[in-house]
């Protein structure tokens, strides 16, 4: 499996070191803006598959071999600026500091006044990393 992790970087470390230690992941992008061209061995001495990645911008990146992304944006980034250009068949757990049910990805315009650009995404491939159903 081919993953992304779209920035920033620094609030991704304990997942990186778990998705490296994984044995069916590839790590293939990380993104961030401060720490693009920076390999992730520099930052986080305790990688051993993904040492050798570097931190790159996410428009430049092609992400047609992705079959998961986490992401770490502020919320509303996502949905903003990277879902539309995403194959609808890429699996998004978003790790942003949205606490909501997952059920009612509909009423995000009501609590963050922007309509969650994942509705015309399968609801089995988005999640929060946070979340919950009732």
């Amino acid at each position: 499996m081919y993953v992304s992790l779209v920035y920033p970087v620094i609030r991704v470390q304990k997942l990186l070191y778990y998705l490296d230690k994984h044995k069916q992941i590839k790590i293939h992008g990380v993104f961030g803006n401060s720490t693009a061209g920076i390999k992730l061995g520099d930052l986080f001495k305790n990688l051993n598959k993904s040492d050798k990645i570097k931190i790159s911008n996410y428009e430049d990146f092609d992400f047609s071999k992705t079959d998961l992304i986490f992401s770490c944006l502020p919320n509303g980034k996502l949905q903003k600026e990277i879902i539309k250009n995403l194959n609808p068949k890429i699996s998004i757990i978003d790790l942003s500091g949205i606490l909501e049910l997952k059920s009612k990805l509909e009423n995000t315009k009501n609590f963050y006044n922007i309509p969650h650009g994942v509705l015309f995404i399968e609801k089995k491939k988005f999640c929060y990393g946070l979340s919950w159903d009732l």
